[in-house]
């Protein structure tokens, strides 16, 4: 898709000469194949988005389900398993926890409603779950059971790949340099942990394999 001269030539302003060197050293100085790259890196970064919307939430409230499950039988009634003295949390897990509490939070009112301090806690968050540290109280305390196909180092690993690769896209950083056949393989397989009918429904969703094949190439 052809840019209109003026217009182009403004957004390459606007977007700063910086940021477009990089495109423009992978275009090998071609600047119409850099900006076109620039676009591309756009919309597969707002489909890597999209598909990775469906595992973050589905992975969270997996992680969620099985650790409230695990905490009832531990202490019924008691305190969510977040906030619970049989799950201590680890390093920064507290002080994340109480940020999404305030970001769940209104100028006026304070809440402690369990389902909006889950949606607001960050997806490193959950991966930091799996890490070696949380091994004895939290992944065989109650995670195992949600992913019985994984082994924990691996979900680990695969997850933070993921996380890093979504902070990219977040932070509107290039991934045109990245292994993106092998990052949406790691998103399918790494979802079918969660649910095989995860895996299923963001493959037979996302754009991503077609804006792969529409990758800008020179002379194309």
């Amino acid at each position: 898709m052809s840019t209109f001269g003026p217009t182009r030539k403004d957004i390459h302003r606007l977007i700063g000469p910086e940021r477009l060197a990089k495109y423009k050293a992978a275009a090998k100085g071609d600047r119409a194949l850099a900006f076109e790259l620039y676009r591309w890196n756009v919309q597969i970064s707002a489909a890597l988005f999209e598909s990775m919307h469906y595992f973050e939430i589905g992975f969270r409230n997996t992680a969620h389900e099985a650790m409230q499950s695990k905490k009832e039988l531990v202490d019924p009634g008691g305190p969510p398993w977040f906030d619970n003295p049989h799950f201590p949390l680890q390093g920064q897990g507290p002080r994340v926890v109480n940020l999404a509490r305030r970001r769940a939070s209104t100028d006026t009112e304070t809440y402690d409603d369990e389902g909006r301090i889950i949606a607001e806690l960050t997806f490193g968050f959950w991966s930091s779950l799996l890490s070696e540290g949380y091994n004895r109280l939290i992944w065989r305390g109650g995670l195992a059971a949600a992913y019985p196909l994984a082994k924990r180092k691996t979900l680990h690993a695969e997850v933070s790949h993921l996380v890093r690769l979504r902070n990219r896209v977040a932070h509107h950083e290039p991934i045109h340099t990245c292994d993106l056949h092998r990052a949406y393989q790691r998103l399918i397989t790494t979802s079918e942990y969660v649910s095989p009918r995860l895996g299923w429904w963001i493959d037979s969703t996302s754009r991503i394999p077609q804006l792969l094949r529409e990758r800008p190439r020179a002379g194309s």
